[in-house]
Order: C-alpha cells, then structure tokens, then sequence
C-alpha cells in the first residue's frame, strides 16, 4: 500500500498568462465506441408505477428529459466541429438588478484582457459566465467573472486550485478535469477591481447522448461515461482536493466524447502537508446540492472522499433512468428532506433506489456503506466493476473500430476499440495502486 504524498501547496496568483504549471498540457485520450444492444432487465413496481401516474417530477428531471429528447446524437451524423457543436440557448435573462447591472456592464466593455466576450451564458450568486473568444488563436473558451469584491473569494480559490491541479507533478491530472487557460483583473461597474478566470469551452453533456439509448446500449454507454468520471474524481483525489458537488450540471464534453468535471468553487484540500486526512469539522452546513449529495453531507457533517463517490454513484443512477419521470427514487420528495434522507439510507430497499441498474450497482453501493470520511477507497475495485458490467452489456454486440479519421487533438492516441479505452483508465488506476489512509 503506497501513503499518497501531500501535495505540495504553491501559492499561485491569478494573471494574463495560461496557468500551465511546470509542464506542457498533454493531450486527452479518445474516448470510447457506442454500440447497439437491447437490455430487458428493467424492474418496475408499485412504488415506480404510483409516483408516475402521481405526475411527481424534480425541476431538475423535467430539464434532463427534455435535453434526453431534443439533443440526441446518432452515430450516423457526422461529427461536426467543436464550434459547430455549441447547443441553440437562449439570451440570458438576469433575475435582480444588481446581476443585470454586472452584465450590461460586461457586454460594454466588450474585450477582457486578450479575451473578446461574445455572449453571457450564465449567472449564479458569485459571478457571470461568458463565452469568450481569444483575438489572436480565435479559440472559444468560457469566462466567469465575479459579481462583485465581496463574492470573489470563491472564484479566486477555483482558479487556485485548478492551476495547483495543472502544476502537479507526474501524470497529468487533467485529462478528465476542466483546465485554466488563464485569468486576472478587471473592472467592475463601481470601477472596483473583480478577478476573472478563463476555462476551456466544454459544451454538450452526456445525459444528451445517454438518452438516446436503450437496453444494452445504454448499461455500456453509462458505465463508460461513470468510469471517466471516477477516473476525474481519482485524479482531484491524488492532488488532495474534494469536489462535494458532484452532479449532471457540473459534466461536460470535450470533442463530444470525453467526458470533464468542472465548477471546483465548491472544492476543499482534505489532506495537511503530511498527506493525513484532516480532523472533521462540526456543524459546517450543508455543502453540494442535496439531490446528488450523500446523506453525511445534507446532514451537515464534514465531507471526505466517499462523499464524492456517492455523488458519483448516485449520477450513474440517474443516467440509468435518465429518461424516467423520476430518475432519482428521492426525486418525487424534493421539499421532503426526511424523506429523501431515508431513501438514501440502508434501511430502503436497494430494488426501488437501483431500478433497471445492472448487478455490479448493487455491488457498488454495498461497497460505499462500509466506508467513512476517512477510509481509503479501492478505485480499482470500483473501476473493475463497471468494466465487467460494460464488458457484459456488449457481449452480444459487434466490435466497432474508432474512425481514426475523425479530429483528433495534437497528439492524440487512438483507442483500436471500446474495450481499449476502458482498459486504459483501468490500468492506470491499477498501476498507481493509490489508497488515502489516516495516519494516526
């Protein structure tokens, strides 16, 4: 068993140049094959059959299925270019004054730095995001900006820990995680000064494409899409950070294939300089969103990694009945914490929460009972079940060879088949053999 070394923290300032660390960004991996296939083993039942005919729907879900819906992709249409790929949305429309007042602002100054702001895409409660355009590469790449001097601390701590992610030494870490093209300072509309950082664009999301499958495709299609998430959330883990906000909006897509993690506002180093969990905290509040949240978290209590794998369970879940009126069993119960709490609990029923999951989910989440914020999760084990269950899935399915004539990024290698680029994320985990362990 190896101790994980602490990753040594850097202090990293925000400025115009790339954050690039102390090596050059290597190229992501292709990504995997989709194939055809019919999977029968959807349980349904009264409880399923009773929140249906009930109509009970998250907002959230309503949104899923309509993306399952409206933004399918088939293997039959050719793949268009990055630009091309940039869903239809509408203008954005702020919801007080003070955020409408940033963005017109925003949109006046027209040019940030070398960064050309085409379009606001979003806004939350500590700053806007854009899609900007690079004047000299033409690059599209997305921006947040903060709202305001007091609101900017969490933006500036995402863009420190992503440029510490980028300056970790060995493997590069970023493969599966969202990587800073740069930042700085600007002006506000009082002429304060407001940090902004720079991101690469990652449009799309895989509920899109999970949604257009069935049966066997889709078993395949999820455990391939959750074996690069957790390879995302090994990674985070390895430089000893939390995400605990793991969810479907925080996905994105690079080349419509590889999946990446973002949105790190919300991330935390669990690890002192020795490379020791830190000692948990009391009454922290609730931190993530509770729909994909594990139980410790909605319950206020400090968070570990296990937290980040029961948001990545419960996401797998979802996708496996994306296209369901209540993709989550908890989703009937949004304003009904009590509820959703003991569904999550192991005194629900595994059949109801895991409905139309393969056996390996089962296993999965046997696995995540036993563990605590300080245990040390087996990766590995986690991977090589979803591998199995893809393996499984496509076992009555054909082959299907990668079109080396697709785009590929400089450098790229291409995967000979599915198999290959799942093996790939497996191995590494294997190899590493990397365990988080308390020291006393």
């Amino acid at each position: 068993m190896m101790i994980v070394s602490h990753y040594m923290l850097v202090k990293t300032c925000m400025c115009n140049q790339p954050a690039v660390g102390a090596r050059s960004r290597q190229p992501r991996h292709a990504s995997f094959v989709d194939t055809g296939g019919y999977y029968a083993n959807f349980w349904t039942g009264p409880w399923l059959e009773r929140t249906e005919k009930a109509g009970f729907q998250s907002k959230l879900g309503r949104r899923r299925i309509a993306m399952s819906k409206e933004g399918t992709q088939t293997q039959d249409v050719p793949e268009p270019s990055r630009e091309e790929k940039e869903p239809d949305e509408e203008e954005f429309q702020a919801d007080n004054e003070k955020t409408q007042k940033a963005v017109t602002y925003l949109m006046t100054q027209k040019t940030i730095g070398v960064w050309t702001v085409q379009k606001i895409i979003g806004a939350g409660a500590n700053g806007i995001v854009s899609r900007v355009i690079h004047e000299t590469t033409k690059k599209t790449s997305v921006m947040k900006v903060a709202l305001s001097a007091t609101s900017a601390q969490s933006l500036v701590w995402e863009s420190e820990v992503m440029a510490r992610i980028l300056a970790t030494e060995g493997e590069d870490r970023t493969q599966h995680l969202v990587r800073r093209l740069g930042g700085g300072l600007t002006k506000g509309p009082e002429g304060e000064p407001l940090p902004y950082v720079v991101m690469e664009n990652l449009p799309g999301n895989p509920v899109s494409i999970i949604g257009s499958c069935i049966g066997d495709e889709l078993v395949s299609k999820v455990c391939e899409y959750g074996l690069q998430l957790l390879k995302a959330i090994y990674d985070l883990h390895k430089c000893g950070f939390i995400h605990r906000d793991i969810k479907p909006e925080n996905l994105g897509l690079y080349n419509n294939e590889i999946l990446v993690l973002y949105d790190l506002g919300m991330a935390r180093a669990f690890t002192d300089k020795h490379g020791r969990h830190r000692e948990p905290r009391s009454n922290i509040g609730m931190r993530g969103t509770d729909e994909w949240a594990s139980v410790n978290a909605e319950l206020g209590r400090d968070q570990g990694p296990i937290d980040d794998l029961w948001g990545w369970f419960y996401v797998m879940v979802e996708w496996m009945n994306c296209t369901s009126r209540t993709p989550l069993a908890w989703a009937a119960f949004d304003d009904r914490p009590h509820i959703r709490h003991f569904l999550k609990s192991s005194m629900f029923t595994s059949r109801l929460v895991l409905r139309g999951c393969p056996l390996e989910f089962f296993k999965i989440q046997a696995y995540l009972r036993v563990l605590n914020r300080g245990d040390s999760p087996d990766y590995f084990f986690l991977a090589t079940l979803l591998l199995k269950a893809k393996k499984r899935a496509d076992s009555n399915q054909n082959d299907e060879i990668v079109d080396v004539s697709k785009p590929q990024r400089q450098g790229e290698v291409v995967s000979g088949n599915k198999e290959d680029a799942m093996d790939i994320i497996v191995g590494r985990l294997n190899r590493e053999e990397v365990l988080f362990t308390v020291i006393n």
